[in-house]
């Protein structure tokens, strides 16, 4: 068995210590021989220390050292999250993608160390999601993933991190409205006022943020009346915002009906 399995991590490498590793985790009756786990555990931890090596394998590997060793892979795993050289740069992604829509099916692997943490029960990973969320070396779109991930993990710092990035010049114009409405949906007081905040800041898409006070709940027409008013009238808006603005208030209620 033993030569059986170290011709595994032989022939396949890191995707043979990774078979080496989920029967580790599973648990399976046959029990992995010390000298296979010893041989998978230092081929994946030099791959995760190489910095030569691209940022998704070094994640990839530490996240199969984890299974086999959780304090050297723990360990490398929150290294890995704190490296800028991991992550994707910020500057290149706005150049490259004028949509942050194109940034949907990528991931950054400092967050993906993160989550590999969380996920394993490890709550280093949610506070590193914290962490991630505020630093301003990650893209906008990954640290509002961050508040994503935080909200599935049920922690309260999700709606802290919401408010924070919705305030974030650095942060796109757009997701920080959408921030701010997700906000309201998990603290209503909170987001409603951020959201009102935003309908009158020039740097954002106003609109927008009146748009998604109007889907809110305990939002009338009535509240909003005033707001649309400053936004149809305001030159330095665009001239079609200033005239969606006014269709609005011509519509009243019926106007916000945008599926």
């Amino acid at each position: 068995m033993t030569r059986l399995l170290k011709r595994v991590i032989g022939i396949g490498g890191v995707q043979g210590c990774d078979v080496i590793a989920v029967q580790a985790e599973l648990g399976t009756p046959i029990p992995i021989p010390v000298p296979v786990a010893e041989a998978a555990v230092s081929l994946v931890s030099r791959v995760a220390r190489d910095a030569t090596r691209d940022g998704w394998d070094r994640v990839n590997a530490a996240r199969i050292l984890y299974p086999l060793d959780d304090v050297r892979g723990g360990d490398l795993l929150v290294a890995l999250a704190g490296d800028t050289t991991v992550g994707l740069d910020p500057e290149s992604l706005d150049d490259e993608f004028e949509d942050e829509d194109f940034l949907v099916d990528m991931t950054d692997c400092r967050l993906w160390a993160a989550e590999c943490l969380a996920e394993s029960g490890d709550l280093r990973g949610i506070d590193l999601l914290y962490e991630l969320g505020l630093d301003p070396s990650l893209h906008g779109h990954f640290r509002q993933e961050c508040a994503d991930r935080l909200e599935h993990y049920g922690d309260a710092r999700a709606a802290d991190l919401l408010m924070y990035l919705a305030r974030d010049t650095a942060v796109r114009a757009g997701a920080r409205v959408a921030g701010a409405w997700r906000l309201a949906r998990l603290e209503p007081s909170r987001g409603v006022a951020l959201l009102l905040d935003l309908s009158q800041d020039p740097g954002v898409d106003r609109l927008f943020a009146v748009w998604a006070l109007s889907r809110l709940d305990d939002t009338s027409f009535a509240d909003l009346a005033e707001l649309l008013v400053a936004l149809a009238d305001d030159p330095s808006l665009p001239q079609g915002d200033r005239t969606q603005a006014k269709q609005w208030l011509d519509q009243g209620c019926a106007g916000f009906i945008i599926t």
